[in-house]
């Protein structure tokens, strides 16, 4: 099955709620992980901690009733 997907510049982390608000143009849109979300860099292995706020990410998952992007996966971008 297709993957829902939301890309852009991550705003805030809130890691009390395993959350990221991603930012593109003027819509933000909730991004939830959790122990099963792989965090990649570029494509290659990476950790949560190099999710920062101003980085470009590309989250993929499936949407909760909430409209919030549950990630299967998050990839950091290289700053363009």
């Amino acid at each position: 099955p297709k993957e829902d997907r939301v890309s852009g510049t991550v705003q805030m982390i809130n890691k009390d709620t395993s959350t990221i608000t991603v930012r593109r143009g003027n819509l933000q849109r909730q991004v939830i992980y959790n122990a099963d979300t792989k965090f990649t860099k570029v494509n290659k292995p990476g950790s949560l901690d190099e999710v920062k706020e101003g980085a470009r990410v590309i989250c993929l998952g499936k949407y909760n009733d909430k409209v919030q992007l549950v990630a299967t996966r998050i990839d950091v971008r290289a700053p363009r």
